[in-house]
C-alpha cells in the first residue's frame, strides 16, 4: 500500500516489478504465467492515485528485457510529487548492459524552475 503525501515533495525511485501506465509490451512467445504478474498496473496506478506522477512517462524505453528475460518494459522508473516543470531531463542508461538485466534511470531535478524560465 502507498502512503498518501500531499503536499510534500517527494521523490520515490523502484524496480517496481511491474509495467509502466501505458506500456504494452510484446509477450509474444513467452510464458503468461511469468509474465502475469510483470504486466499489472496496480503498484501505477496506486502512485497515480496518490499524487506521483511518473518522470519518464513521455520515454518508452524498456530499462528490461535486454538480457535473458525478453519482456521488455519499463520496470525501473522514477516517480514525484514534485511540480513538473521542476523535471528538466530524464534517461535511461545504457552502459551498463553486460552487468545488469537492468538499466539505470535519472532525473535532473532544477528545484524552483518555472515554465516561463525555461
Amino acid at each position: 500500500m502507498i502512503t498518501v503525501h500531499r503536499r510534500l515533495d517527494v521523490v520515490y525511485m523502484a524496480d517496481t516489478n511491474a509495467r509502466a501506465i501505458g506500456d504494452t509490451p510484446d509477450t509474444s512467445g513467452l510464458d503468461p504465467n511469468k509474465v502475469t504478474k510483470k504486466l499489472d498496473l496496480a503498484p501505477a496506478k496506486e502512485l497515480a492515485a496518490a499524487g506521483f506522477h511518473h518522470i519518464g512517462h513521455q520515454d518508452p524505453t524498456p530499462t528490461v528485457g535486454h538480457g535473458d528475460d525478453k519482456l521488455a518494459y519499463r520496470c525501473d522508473r522514477i516517480h514525484t510529487t514534485l511540480p513538473a516543470e521542476w523535471i528538466t531531463g530524464y534517461g535511461v542508461e545504457f552502459g551498463g548492459d553486460h552487468l545488469s538485466d537492468h538499466r539505470p534511470v535519472w532525473a535532473e531535478i532544477t528545484f524552483g524552475q518555472t515554465a516561463a524560465g525555461r
